[in-house]
C-alpha cells in the first residue's frame, strides 16, 4: 500500500509513504518502510533517489522505476518492513432493546 503526504501548501515536495499491511477477522496490522533501509540503498546504488539528511531528521525520495522497485521491495521485504503494530478488533457491547 502506499500513502499520500499531505503537507502544508508551501512543501511541494509530494511523494508517498509506503507501508505494508494485514487484516484478519481480530485486527489490523501496519508496518512502515524503514528510511535507513532505503537511504542506504539509494547511496548503494542500488536505488535511484535522493537522501536528504538535516540537523533532526532525514527524509527519502525514491525515484527509481516501478520495475525495479517493486523487485526491491519483493527482495528486502523483512528488512524494509521490520515491525508490524496489530490494533485489534473493536468490539461493541450488545445493544439491548428498550423496554
Amino acid at each position: 500500500m502506499n500513502l499520500k503526504w499531505v503537507r502544508p501548501e508551501q512543501d511541494d515536495s509530494g511523494g508517498y509513504m509506503f507501508v505494508k499491511y494485514t487484516v484478519s477477522q481480530e485486527s489490523f496490522g501496519i508496518a512502515f518502510m524503514d528510511n535507513d533501509v532505503v537511504g542506504q540503498a539509494i547511496n548503494d546504488g542500488l536505488l535511484k533517489g535522493v537522501v536528504k539528511k538535516e540537523k533532526w531528521s532525514s527524509s527519502v525520495c525514491i525515484t527509481e522505476e516501478q520495475q525495479k522497485l517493486q523487485k526491491f521491495i519483493l527482495k528486502k521485504d523483512k528488512e524494509l518492513f521490520r515491525e508490524m503494530k496489530h490494533f485489534p478488533k473493536l468490539i461493541l457491547p450488545d445493544k439491548k432493546p428498550n423496554g
